[in-house]
């Protein structure tokens, strides 16, 4: 009986580290995958500064916050929590103001600048 005993624990010891050893590799594996997949973000970096200067980055930042802004929304209605939806809306609308007219943003500053420094 105690023989059983021992060698169950040895079993168990056995699952439990081939258990560790395993997320142990799929956790190397995918930090190896996700630093492939970032080195061809860092190689091709020009591309987006060039995609940013002309505009094209603001259009799809802009979709991007659209959607965002309707999940938040959707999410909060299905909670029943509609001062979420309020806050959701109106700082959706100013994010998304601000996307659509970055020099707006601009000027802005430029009026805080003066106010503060003359």
């Amino acid at each position: 009986m105690e023989r059983t005993k021992k060698m169950d624990a040895m079993d168990m010891r056995k699952t439990t580290d081939r258990k560790k050893i395993g997320r142990k590799l799929s956790t190397l594996f995918g930090m190896v995958l996700l630093t492939s997949l970032c080195w061809g973000n860092v190689v091709f970096a020009t591309n987006y500064v060039e995609k940013f200067a002309s505009g094209i980055f603001f259009e799809n930042l802009l979709w991007a916050a659209i959607i965002a802004v309707i999940v938040v929304v959707f999410i909060s209605g299905i909670k029943r929590n509609y001062v979420g939806v309020l806050v959701a809306l109106i700082v959706g609308g100013i994010v998304i103001f601000f996307i659509s007219n970055p020099s707006k943003i601009q000027e802005i500053g430029n009026v805080i600048g003066g106010a503060i420094f003359g």
